[in-house]
């Protein structure tokens, strides 16, 4: 199911790219002594039962971007990110940002495709700054990060001195942090958004590391006023603290993946998946409450419900077929709340596979009304929904 999807939304463009990227890195000196601090989710010791998805979900809003006008989202939702009362939603493949208010009211669209100022060739991620009404647009063009106000106004362009991949505000620091590189070595740089200079380099390349020849993951986000880092090809995902220091925090573990013991041994880690082409965390989301983890196992990708406070885990060999399981598992949320929400968009393919499985009548209009049901089309006119769960075995 997996790679059909691939196919009608055209991604392995996107994983190809990806395995391209040979990611190799080593942990910070100071991160190797926390190991005791390093929270373990294990996917083997999934709780038995089966669980019907509406019980897991604690709450559903949707939100319309359809707009009902003649302009069209190029390409698609590729990350939502909440300040207050705006939604601020990336569109990589059409290269802009689009503003919404949370009446679903288009407030307004932030930079195009082209080389003026305040234009920019690729956008490759979005962040908002935590400290200051700020957003910052990762360009590729000459390796630049362009800055608006939150209305859109064009603030400056920023030239690095190596290619921004993703990026991800460090609160309290003034700092940007940037994965860089379109090669080897891929290091986590910050800089200080008010001057441009370097504050410190994370997770330099260990020298002795054979080459990887696939690189799905390595993550570097914020969730909320936190930010974190997937560490490429492995499991582990560390919190950046300050420009200059991160910690292991937690590890997704299970059959395939590297021995919990040696969890921090990521030299050896990298090493022997080389050799086994071990499964992999791919992507995440951390809030306080709850988070999601998208694994590639074989050859599916499988999201993982973890909730903190009890290590209660729950994934798909959990929950009964249900029109909104595809919603959860595939594709990955888009995005992350303080509060332990998470941001999903609707696809043309969702609803496709919904009409498939004979299920319309449990989406509609008991999930979803029929104006928003209609406006999930092939013109890509995105529909949110943010979903907060809840851990059902804790309320036994």
């Amino acid at each position: 199911m997996i790679f059909w999807y691939c196919f009608r939304k055209n991604c392995f463009r996107f994983f190809l790219w990806i395995a391209g990227l040979v990611a190799l890195v080593g942990c910070a000196p100071e991160a190797a002594t926390e190991s005791a601090e390093v929270r373990v989710v294990n996917t083997d010791a999934l709780r038995s039962g089966k669980y019907d998805i509406p019980r897991l979900i604690d709450s559903m809003e949707f939100i319309s971007l359809a707009q009902f006008d003649d302009e069209r989202v190029v390409g698609s939702v590729d990350k939502v990110i909440e300040r207050g009362q705006k939604l601020f939603l990336l569109d990589r493949t059409g290269n802009r940002v689009w503003v919404y208010d949370r009446q679903a009211n288009r407030l307004t669209i932030i930079g195009h495709q082209g080389t003026a100022p305040g234009e920019f060739v690729e956008a490759t991620d979005l962040v908002l700054s935590t400290d200051a009404p700020e957003l910052y647009v990762i360009g590729n063009r000459d390796w630049g990060v362009i800055s608006y106000d939150l209305d859109g106004r064009f603030l400056g362009e920023h030239r690095l001195e190596r290619a921004p991949l993703q990026g991800g505000y460090l609160s309290g620091h003034d700092a940007l942090c940037i994965k860089s590189g379109l090669e080897p070595p891929f290091d986590v740089w910050c800089y200080n958004v008010k001057t441009w200079q370097e504050k410190g380099r994370l997770f330099p390349l260990p020298e002795d590391i054979p080459v990887m020849t696939m690189a799905f993951s390595g993550k570097l986000k914020n969730c909320g006023s936190r930010l974190f880092y997937n560490y490429p090809t492995s499991s582990l995902i560390y919190e950046i603290e300050s420009p200059r220091h991160v910690r292991p925090l937690i590890q997704v573990t299970g059959k395939g993946f590297w021995p919990e013991e040696r969890k921090l041994d990521i030299p050896a880690f990298l090493a022997e998946g080389h050799r086994r082409n071990l499964e992999h965390l791919v992507t995440y989301q951390i809030t306080p409450s709850a988070s999601l983890f998208y694994v590639f196992l074989k050859d599916h990708l499988e999201a993982f419900l973890w909730f903190p406070e009890s290590d209660h885990l729950y994934s798909m060999q959990n929950i009964r077929e249900h029109p909104l399981l595809r919603l959860v598992n595939y594709p990955p949320s888009v995005g992350c709340t303080d509060d332990g929400a998470f941001f999903f968009a609707l696809s043309p393919e969702w609803k496709e596979f919904v009409i498939q499985q004979d299920q319309v009548a449990e989406v509609v209009p008991q999930f979803v009304s029929r104006a928003l049901w209609d406006a999930i089309d092939e013109a890509n006119k995105p529909v949110l929904v943010k979903i907060r769960f809840r851990d059902v075995e804790k309320t036994r």
